[in-house]
């Protein structure tokens, strides 16, 4: 009678053991005896798989804890493209004040061109990641250009679950490289002036015309007009105007 007792209130506290862990309790161990009987094997086991969940637990709050805090725009959605998560960045970046506004909306919205958006879905679903610029619309309408790296999760078996997405603002870096291309042909427009003008010019001694490369001679002006953006204006300077100038107003 007593040992039926006992094996009942061994079964019991497995039993409660179990509902622990059921309701997200991970810190309950099974007191087990040194009969090693089933029981006992039954709590070996168990104990050994709240051991796992909780080691598995603090690498999932790890995880969590650095995407919450990534510098990157993170978002995971459904196969469906509906958004289930979204980072502080990502408000942050696209002017949202909770995650409550775009949570069940669709990730494609948030584009500024919802064709391109879907076919990157596409090629996720047939590829299982992607990798490129788009451009983003904020709540507010204005627009930006993000680098997008989405990939597919997938569960043990392979299976594809959810989809994921790291965003980098890229705004300011293509409005440097634009004005960077712009300062480069400028650049090269000066330098193909000033090599129009390079090397030996040959020039009469006496009329000061230029001779060009089909060996017709023009007028300094017409030579350098045709070459560059100079204009000219006709004056005279100070030893012109005293040498045929002076005493002509006498």
């Amino acid at each position: 009678m007593m040992d039926k007792t006992l094996r009942k209130d061994r079964i019991d506290k497995l039993i409660d053991t179990v509902m622990s862990v059921a309701r997200g309790d991970y810190s309950v161990q099974v007191e087990h005896s040194v009969k090693n009987d089933e029981l006992d094997s039954l709590a070996i086991g168990l104990n050994m798989m709240i051991d796992d969940i909780r080691t598995s637990e603090a690498e999932l709050r790890v995880k969590d804890s650095a995407i919450a805090s990534s510098i990157n725009a993170i978002t995971i959605a459904d196969l469906e493209g509906n958004l289930t998560y979204v980072n502080p960045s990502f408000l942050k970046m696209w002017g949202y004040d909770d995650e409550k506004e775009v949570l069940g909306g669709k990730a494609v919205e948030l584009w500024q061109m919802q064709e391109q958006a879907a076919e990157v879905i596409q090629a996720l679903q047939e590829k299982g990641s992607w990798e490129g610029e788009l451009t983003a619309t904020k709540k507010d309408g204005t627009r930006f250009d993000v680098r997008l790296s989405a990939s597919m999760i997938t569960d043990k078996t392979g299976k594809p679950i959810n989809i994921m997405g790291s965003f980098i603002d890229i705004t300011e870096h293509k409005k440097t490289e634009i004005e960077r291309e712009k300062l480069i042909k400028d650049l090269e427009a000066s330098l193909e002036r000033i090599q129009t003008l390079s090397g030996l010019i040959p020039i009469c001694a006496w009329c000061k015309k230029i001779r060009d490369d089909k060996g017709y001679w023009e007028s300094v002006e017409a030579y350098i007009g045709e070459r560059t953006k100079a204009e000219f204006t006709h004056g005279m300077c100070p030893e012109c105007a005293e040498k045929y100038w002076a005493g002509k107003g006498s």
